[in-house]
């Protein structure tokens, strides 16, 4: 369903908050405050993080299980984890991966302005299925060691 932080919501270290919904148009706002893991979960489910806010912060990682995460906020994920095999469909703001981790699932996913954080990270792609990420723009070198399930990203 929704989600509105009107004041201050404190997440723990190992908190998951997971999102469950089997119809579109739910809608997240976080406020001033920033979640630990996220999971979104839900065969039609659809959400949104809102633009009213100057963007959503996830400090550890984004678990897309099913449905779909849509919108145009900026996004940052710093626990170097984006997986699943929900689909990502973001037309607007920059997504931001931060650390070393794995990003990529069996959906094609499709960002506006994608980026890697940190000259440092090596991100690990699974790439079950052909996996194809789609960006109108693309700010840094990007090299590719691939294998026949992952394939390493890295600057």
């Amino acid at each position: 369903g929704d989600w509105y932080n009107a004041g201050t919501f404190s997440a723990s270290s190992t908190q998951i908050l997971t999102f469950t919904a089997t119809s579109t148009g739910f809608v997240i706002n976080n406020g001033s405050s920033s979640f630990q893991n996220v999971v979104f979960n839900g065969v039609n489910g659809g959400w949104s993080f809102t633009t009213s806010t100057a963007s959503t912060t996830i400090s550890g990682d984004l678990t897309m299980t099913t449905g779909t995460l849509s919108g145009t906020a900026t996004t940052t994920v710093n626990g170097g984890d984006v997986t699943g095999n929900g689909t990502i469909n973001l037309t607007g703001g920059t997504f931001t991966l931060s650390g070393t981790g794995y990003f990529g699932g069996t959906t094609n996913w499709t960002f506006y302005k994608l980026t890697f954080s940190g000259i440092e990270d090596i991100i690990t792609a699974t790439n079950t299925n052909n996996t194809v990420v789609t960006t109108s723009e693309i700010p840094f070198l990007l090299f590719l060691i691939s294998s026949p399930h992952q394939t390493h990203l890295g600057k």
